[in-house]
């Protein structure tokens, strides 16, 4: 495989996210901001101390954490599931689907969505979608900052509206409190 020196800067960036992240932080988590929304959870243990890299020292319950929004004008509901294991935020699924169960992920997976052909973006949906979730994971919820639009110049790659995301990631990690 060939490494390029942007993907080894990218990569040693990461880790020292990571590194760094995992015990410096301290700011609480301010939990979920406004809208309406449904969450479930599922528990697998106790609660454990140390929360993510932006929910500090916030305890969570090891289990997934499900939050949904509302449908918008185009028919689609925001459905985040955030993950806990051993206290820590360790993975984020963020989608958007139809009533009658159709997944913009899976679209955009399969090319049917086509951001890229039909909208000129640099990637697809789910490519976007995909470095939101690693990022959130990597850098914590409130590292991500957002303009009025939604979007966030902090995340290399993804030009996508990602607030309601954000909103919704709390909601269900305040399910894991």
């Amino acid at each position: 495989m060939y490494i390029t020196k942007g993907m080894l800067a990218a990569g040693l960036a990461a880790l020292l996210l990571t590194a760094s992240a995992a015990g410096c932080s301290s700011k609480k988590d301010e939990g979920a901001s406004g809208g309406s929304s449904t969450a479930s959870h599922t528990s697998a243990s106790a609660p454990a101390s140390a929360g993510g890299a932006s929910e500090g020292s916030t305890l969570y319950k090891d289990g997934s954490y499900t939050a949904e929004g509302d449908y918008d004008d185009q028919g689609y509901k925001t459905v985040v599931t955030a993950t806990v294991k051993d206290g820590r935020l360790a993975s984020l699924s963020c989608d958007q689907v139809t009533a009658d169960g159709g997944s913009k992920k899976e679209l955009s997976q399969s090319g049917a969505y086509g951001m890229k052909e039909k909208g000129g973006a640099a990637a697809e949906w789910h490519e976007e979608v995909a470095a939101f979730e690693a990022a959130a994971v990597e850098k914590g919820l409130d590292n991500i900052p957002t303009g009025s639009d939604g979007k966030t110049d902090a995340i290399s790659g993804c030009t996508i509206a990602v607030s309601e995301f954000i909103s919704l990631a709390r909601q269900a990690l305040d399910k894991a409190k």
